[in-house]
């Protein structure tokens, strides 16, 4: 195992160093196994499943939470290539505590790349359910294709994880969930369908820590973690709407401490490494295929939204002129550097950028948190992937619709042509929750909606603005193909399946989308 500084980790990634003291029966494999020979469990020790994530070519993260009366409890892990764990490769024993939330997280090494492995937990006479985490390739190595599942916006009280389901039940072959921000809605209590149970919040660490506890509860999302290997990033809900580096003002908090304590949480409960504090922007390569970049355009280093804006300025060019104010970013310089060095020393067949909020604009729309509502940072970017191959693709979240466009510096120039002047391609996760669901008044208004965005957009290619659900995701050497799967309503547990809406293709080196039968 990596050495990690002990305050670090407690503070921010709740990552455990493993302890020497050693099992006590071989395996087949000549490894040692956990024997426990207290007395038999009442309750289940291990309420909130497993999950992996963050995997590179040689490691990954490996999560759970032990519930349990015992101050220090010592929690056995064991990773193997095969279910019924004879041919064990890694396993050890770590200590959590109160200060972790009881939280378990480990980054095992060692592994070996394009392997799938199995992983699970003991403690006393109970066993965590196995959890499956899927490494990634040598940057040399050539792959004939990769599949991502997308999501964003996973609202526990706005419906049923019914997408999180079917993320197990009809997914194959997946090499990674992920997860573009609004995890939790930690600071919501707007459920029209279900409520916390926790509904008294006063961003402390006592509700942040009930919100992820239960929403971690959820079956269909425990299902999701332990069959898939997770990425994730953090959006505004994940502390509060409006977030940026200094605020919103929280009646009865401090916003800095609320802040602190909402990543701290987050580093605890999702399985994710820890860099550094308050990022989470990285970078994750997928062999020769696919460099895929994660980017925070909220907590670290965000100027303030522009939340009042006037009715009379709701068209396109009168509104963000407003607000251009010299130096105003949405991530900030140091995040800005870093993301330009990489994406252009990237030698990846496809760059795939990860964004919480959407990239395109479109006419009679503004939302504060977009790019385009910081229009020196839009502008940045857009030329920045103007001065490279036609290899980029946007996944973004945050919106709550179904849309595939393409970028251009003016997609709206008289003259504009996708196939000339389109930099990148972008298409975006719908809501896991949030959608009006597919009653006839609801389609026929967003048919409508669609028609008329269509005409005015043209570098708009797809909408679909009222139904929850995922994206999925294909490169392959050639081309990058989107699918959504979309519910008429989420609110119910056995409700019609997902319909299929797609495919979205881009061929490689064109950024041009193409909507196939």
């Amino acid at each position: 195992m990596t050495k990690i500084n002990r305050r670090t980790l407690l503070k921010w990634g709740g990552l455990l160093t493993v302890s020497a003291m050693a099992p006590a029966v071989w395996s087949s494999s000549g490894v040692k196994q956990y024997e426990y020979t207290g007395a038999a469990s009442t309750s289940s020790h291990f309420l909130h499943g497993v999950a992996s994530g963050d995997p590179t070519v040689n490691s990954a993260i490996i999560w759970t939470r032990v519930t349990t009366e015992e101050a220090m409890p010592l929690v056995y892990w064991e990773v193997a290539l095969d279910d019924s764990f004879e041919q064990i490769v890694s396993t050890g024993y770590t200590q959590t505590d109160e200060s972790k939330d009881f939280t378990v997280k480990l980054d095992v090494t060692e592994l070996n790349f394009g392997r799938d492995y199995v992983y699970r937990f003991k403690y006393r006479d109970q066993s965590s359910p196995v959890g499956r985490l899927r490494l990634v390739p040598q940057s040399n190595t050539d792959i004939p294709f990769l599949k991502f599942i997308v999501t964003s916006c996973s609202h526990f009280e706005h419906g049923e994880f019914v997408g999180y389901r079917d993320m197990v039940e009809r997914e194959q072959n997946i090499d990674a969930v992920i997860h573009l921000g609004d995890y939790s809605y930690a600071s919501s209590n707007s459920g029209d369908y279900r409520k916390f149970s926790h509904s008294d919040f006063k961003f402390d660490r006592e509700s942040f820590r009930a919100r992820y506890s239960e929403i971690r509860k959820d079956a269909f999302l425990q299902q999701a973690h332990q069959m898939h290997t997770w990425m994730v990033i953090w959006d505004d809900g994940d502390l509060r709407n409006g977030v940026w580096r200094e605020g919103p003002a929280i009646n009865g908090a401090d916003f800095n401490k609320a802040m602190d304590i909402a990543m701290e949480t987050f580093f605890l409960w999702m399985p994710i490494r820890y860099i550094a504090p308050k990022r989470v922007w990285r970078s994750i390569p997928y062999g020769n295929l696919a460099d895929i970049f994660f980017m925070d355009m909220c907590f670290y280093d965000r100027d303030e939204p522009i939340n009042d804006m006037p009715d009379n300025l709701s068209k396109r060019q009168p509104v963000f002129k407003q607000y251009d104010f010299p130096g105003r970013s949405i991530i900030g310089q140091e995040q800005a550097s870093w993301f330009e060095q990489a994406l252009r020393t990237s030698t990846a067949r496809w760059r795939i950028v990860c964004s919480g909020a959407p990239v395109f604009e479109w006419w009679d729309n503004y939302s504060p948190s977009a790019w385009r509502a910081y229009p020196q940072s839009h502008k940045w970017l857009l030329e920045l992937f103007s001065e490279l191959d036609n290899n980029i693709v946007v996944l973004s979240g945050g919106l709550h619709k179904a849309m595939a466009a393409g970028l251009a510096l003016d997609p709206f120039a008289s003259d504009y042509s996708a196939g000339r002047d389109n930099v990148a391609v972008e298409i975006t996760a719908p809501s896991l929750t949030r959608g009006d669901g597919g009653a006839l008044w609801y389609e026929i208004a967003d048919n409508r909606s669609t028609e008329k965005a269509l005409k005015k957009n043209p570098h708009m290619k797809f909408r679909k603005g009222n139904r929850a659900g995922y994206l999925i995701t294909k490169f392959d050497t050639d081309q990058f193909v989107g699918r959504w799967r979309l519910y008429e309503d989420v609110r119910k547990v056995n409700g019609p399946k997902a319909d299929t809406y797609g495919d979205i293709v881009s061929e490689y080196g064109k950024s041009k989308i193409k909507i196939m039968d």
